[in-house]
């Protein structure tokens, strides 16, 4: 069971920011399941014969195919802009403050 009683009433600076570090680092885990599940999908939809075996999905799983890469850039830039702007974040608090 969590204690929520040790938590401060007023949260400092410092508690916002490891708050928002934590919530980008879960949606960068996140992200990076996403890709993985596209991928893994985009295999096994590129190495299995279902078009062939059922060719009334065929139309399914050619939008599958475009759409999913669509899908996949615009994750890899949220997973890209996540890292930078952690990085920047740590960057600014270690050398400008």
């Amino acid at each position: 069971m969590i204690d929520f009683s040790m938590l401060p009433d007023t949260p400092t600076g410092f508690h916002k920011l490891l708050l928002s570090v934590l919530i980008y680092t879960m949606l960068s885990l996140w992200s990076i399941i996403a890709i993985l599940g596209h991928l893994v999908a985009l295999h096994i939809v590129h190495n299995t014969q279902w078009e062939t075996k059922y060719p009334k999905i065929k139309p399914l799983i050619n939008y599958f195919k475009t759409t999913n890469y669509i899908y996949l850039a615009i994750e890899v830039i949220i997973l890209i802009s996540m890292y930078v702007f952690i990085i920047g974040v740590c960057i600014k608090i270690l050398y400008f403050d």
